[in-house]
């Protein structure tokens, strides 16, 4: 199914941050929220170990929304509000977790 081929299309190590957060996104898209949160948090983890500043900050960056997403569905929306604003700590012109946190702000009746 969409796994298997998720693993074969990245090629990376099963412990490497892009593979994780492209498993967290199946899994999420399964409905499996609560599963799709732990591997976007070992996708953070893991991303935290690049040396590459760029790659660390997108692959970090995607993990953290991955996880902003997910408690976003959990309707844990104060957890997610500060998941976002922990990915613009990341990156401040993260447009995608600016965008959620208006999206939040919304939910709320803000």
């Amino acid at each position: 199914g969409s796994v298997a081929w998720a693993a074969r299309a990245i090629g990376l190590s099963p412990r490497g941050p892009q593979y994780l957060s492209e498993m967290g996104y199946v899994t999420q898209g399964r409905g499996e929220t609560e599963e799709a949160l732990r591997l976007f948090k070992d996708a953070q983890d893991a991303a935290e170990l690049i040396e590459d500043p760029k790659t660390k900050q997108a692959e970090a960056g995607r993990a953290c929304r991955g996880q902003g997403y997910a408690l976003v569905e959990l309707q844990k929306l104060d957890e997610a509000d500060l998941q976002y604003r922990k990915c613009l700590d990341l990156n401040p012109g993260d447009k995608l977790s600016q965008a959620e946190l208006e999206y939040i702000d919304q939910v709320r009746g803000n």
